[in-house]
């Protein structure tokens, strides 16, 4: 029985280093979901000093704005949502990403934020929450591209308080 049990110990441990996840497996370009559909279609993750921000590179073709209209500071809404970190303060924790941010581009309030990616890491799961223990709140699922889309220098990244990286 002893031996059983140190065999499930075993496997349970291998199979948690197969999939195992780094801090930079969630890096890298994202198609955004269908529905809800908003304003941005393709958005590039990064990592920096273990944490995780996120920001758009590419709004549908028929956006009617392409600014930050719903930004809560009046005097930012004239920047564009190209370049706008919209994802932030989430940090690589126990092999997920937690107790991040997530600011609503279309609008302009700001929620609780959870990462984790697929087995085979091109979905990642994004839990948008009200309270911070993510009980209330929805999940979206992007999925990666391969493509290399127009990337913003990252001198050229901003906060929604207008702040650069």
């Amino acid at each position: 029985m002893k031996r059983v049990v140190f065999l499930i110990i075993i496997i349970f441990n291998l199979t948690n280093l197969i999939y195992a996840y780094s801090a930079n497996d969630a890096e890298g370009f994202w198609l955004m979901p269908e529905k809800p559909r908003g304003r941005m279609e393709i958005v590039k993750t990064i990592v920096i000093n273990n944490k995780l921000y996120a920001y758009a590179v590419k709004l549908h073709d028929d956006v009617k704005s392409n600014l930050d209209i719903h930004n809560p500071n009046k005097d930012l809404r004239d920047k564009e949502l190209i370049g706008l970190i919209f994802i932030y303060d989430m940090v690589f924790e126990n092999g997920e990403w937690q107790t991040g941010r997530i600011y609503h581009t279309d609008q302009g309030s700001i929620f609780y934020a959870k990462i984790s990616l697929s087995e085979d890491k091109n979905t990642l799961f994004l839990k948008a929450s009200l309270d911070k223990s993510g009980v209330v709140g929805a999940t979206v699922k992007w999925t990666r591209v391969q493509n290399k889309y127009n990337d913003v220098p990252r001198n050229k990244l901003r906060t929604i308080e207008g702040k650069t990286l």
